[in-house]
């Protein structure tokens, strides 16, 4: 995936004060933390690549801690430093929508709760 996509993604979110991945994280990271991945090089037409952003958030329950609150309010921030956002680097603009939102499932005896995004991403050459 281009590199110049990947910084600006992760400048974005390392806005939310939270750990941010690459494609995995760490086994000893701490909770809540995001992980981004492009999950395809993409389509490419003419002067543009087409694919799609990932954008993973984790967290689990605490004591005092409404962690479906919390995660849902990630979930607004992060659309909200995305979606429909653009961005120029390295000669390239760059434009993210939104186009899924939903639960990652664990098992019934986790405490992890995870949400999912997924961006349609634009990357335009000049």
């Amino acid at each position: 995936m281009n590199e110049d996509v990947r910084k600006i993604v992760y400048q974005q979110l390392i806005t939310l004060s939270l750990p941010v991945h690459y494609e995995i994280a760490p086994d000893d990271a701490i909770l809540p933390y995001i992980v981004y991945s492009f999950p395809t090089d993409g389509r490419k037409y003419k002067n543009q690549t087409v694919s799609d952003l990932q954008v993973d958030i984790y967290d689990a329950e605490r004591n005092d801690y409404n962690v479906a609150r919390e995660i849902d309010s990630l979930i607004n921030e992060v659309e909200g430093l995305l979606d429909y956002k653009s961005f120029f680097q390295g000669g390239s603009s760059f434009w993210f929508k939104r186009t899924t939102r939903q639960a990652i499932p664990f098992p019934e005896d986790s405490n992890i709760w995870a949400r999912q995004l997924v961006f349609e991403t634009r990357i335009y050459r000049s």
